[in-house]
């Protein structure tokens, strides 16, 4: 459990990355909750007292060498800096209209089910049963289960590469192909549907109906305002926007994003359990359409094609001033 920070002048930015780059060597900036056998010596410990939530930890920090965590980093000898916190109890306080939701410790939460089984969420099942966690997955497309099985077979041996957590195991994945099956037992919901509107808030007061007042639901939405998405919903106090970026088993930003009706408490859930399953979660202050990243790639694309159009460089050199810039 815990978050992974870049090290070495080459890691300095996330502007310095390319999109082959952060699949290569930055892919190990992403994993983190690394088991204590995992190869790296304990460079020190120290303690840290709790957020405004309580939520404290006990930070154990490794450096592990990027030629022993990415093969494909090229031997690489900067290396990550590995955080791993030891979390104290959650403070079960989240009200929600007169009640209180009685939000269970993000680092109790042993059951995931991953609603749509696509890219993002096959993504999103690898990175939850590589920190020990069992998932259950649904999605109505034909071949949905082979799809899944096979994105999980080939993102394994990465995620092995970067460290697994104990009781990390492929088989822990289950598939359903009725949703208030797949929900049944589930501590937390990742929905990863097609990014259809009607689709989302549809699906979304689904899911909502089929579950205990205390399991927070986030959508990997890209676009969408979780206040729309929460729109139909009983308890809108516990919808996020769990927003990741592809492949979602190897990069580390997550948007969290919370609507007018979401409690401050379920924002403080999500950060910690996005951090506990190795993600590097950004809070945003308010909701707004596409969120942060996916604005500012926009505006840096846009300026790219310009130069490229204006014969001033090709996408390769305007690749390489991003990433070594």
């Amino acid at each position: 459990m815990g978050v992974i920070e870049p090290s070495g002048p080459e890691m300095a930015g996330s502007a310095g990355c390319s999109r082959s780059d952060r699949i290569s060597a930055p892919a190990g900036m992403r994993q983190d909750g690394l088991p204590h056998g995992t190869a790296g010596s304990r460079r020190h410990r120290r303690a840290v007292g709790p957020d405004r939530t309580g939520y404290g930890a006990l930070i154990v920090e490794r450096r592990i060498p990027f030629a022993e965590c990415t093969p494909a980093a090229g031997g690489r000898t900067a290396g990550i800096a590995v955080r791993v916190p030891v979390h104290r109890a959650w403070p079960n306080a989240a009200p929600v209209g007169g009640s209180r939701m009685n939000l269970p410790d993000p680092a109790t939460v042993n059951r995931v089910a991953c609603v749509g089984a696509g890219t993002i969420g096959a993504g999103w099942a690898a990175v939850f049963l590589s920190r020990g966690l069992s998932v259950v997955a649904c999605d109505p497309a034909d071949g949905a289960e082979d799809r899944l099985r096979a994105l999980v077979a080939r993102a394994w041996p990465s995620l092995e590469a970067l460290g697994l957590a104990a009781g990390a195991d492929p088989s822990k994945l289950a598939f359903e192909d009725d949703l208030e099956a797949a929900l049944d037992g589930a501590q937390f919901v990742q929905e990863s549907a097609p990014d259809h509107r009607d689709l989302k808030v549809e699906l979304a007061e689904r899911i909502d109906r089929h579950l205990p007042d205390d399991v927070v639901i986030a959508s990997s939405s890209s676009t969408f305002l979780p206040s729309v998405l929460a729109s139909r919903g009983r308890v809108p106090a516990r919808f996020i926007i769990g927003h990741p970026f592809t492949p979602s088993y190897l990069m580390p930003l997550v948007e969290v994003v919370g609507g007018d009706a979401t409690a401050e408490p379920v924002m403080d859930w999500a950060m910690a359990f996005y951090r506990r399953v190795g993600k590097r979660p950004l809070r945003l202050r308010r909701e707004i359409e596409r969120y942060v990243s996916n604005r500012l790639q926009s505006v840096v694309r846009k300026e790219i094609d310009s130069l490229v159009a204006a014969g001033i460089c090709d996408y390769h050199e305007a690749d390489q001033a991003l990433v070594y810039g």
